[in-house]
């Protein structure tokens, strides 16, 4: 199966994102502790990622809830897959196994770049950083 829209990502429902928020928050020490092992060549999709987790974060603790619930489920999505280590291309494959995590965290920056850029701006955190302009 190949992902290349938000059309063919499962994501939750909206009656499943803020559950899956949690989960992924709830799981941000494994999280840490898989970033750590992934190669450097994913450095930006991993940035990517810590910044969908300090987000989620953001929203639980009630400082941000501006945004949709489908771009929730977009980012816990992501973390949650990036922590599946039997996902489409298993982590244990050496060289290729966060491949498709990198992919996936691009796919979501991509469906969702203008909710994510308002949040960067707001933050007044660095675009190019994120999104490599």
């Amino acid at each position: 199966m190949k992902v290349e829209t938000l059309k063919d990502a499962q994501l939750p429902s909206e009656d499943q994102a803020p559950a899956a928020v949690d989960q992924a928050i709830a799981r941000e020490h494994e999280f840490d502790a898989k970033a750590r092992k992934a190669p450097g060549k994913i450095r930006r999709q991993l940035e990517q990622l810590k910044l969908f987790m300090r987000l989620l974060k953001e929203v639980r603790r009630g400082e941000d809830d501006k945004l949709p619930w489908l771009t929730l489920a977009g980012f816990a999505g992501a973390i949650l897959y990036f922590l599946n280590p039997f996902d489409l291309v298993p982590d244990m494959i050496f060289g290729v196994g966060f491949l498709d995590d990198a992919s996936v965290a691009a796919l979501v920056v991509k469906a969702f770049r203008n909710d994510l850029a308002k949040y960067i701006t707001a933050r007044g955190l660095d675009r190019t950083y994120y999104f490599g302009e």
